[in-house]
């Protein structure tokens, strides 16, 4: 699984492969800099697939 960040003047994109049963999906998430927390974000990216799998 990969995540690529893009961070602006005003706004953050994150973009996130899920793996499938067929093919991945691209999941794409954009934030405003200075009311989304990035790490909290990222750590429920992390969580969903294993929640999903199971």
């Amino acid at each position: 699984m990969e995540t690529v960040v893009v961070t602006g003047a005003r706004h953050q994109l994150v973009l996130r492969v899920l793996p499938g049963f067929g093919d991945p999906l691209l999941l794409a998430v954009a934030l405003e800099r200075e009311r989304a927390n990035l790490a909290l974000v990222l750590r429920h990216l992390d969580v969903f697939p294993a929640r999903e799998a199971a």
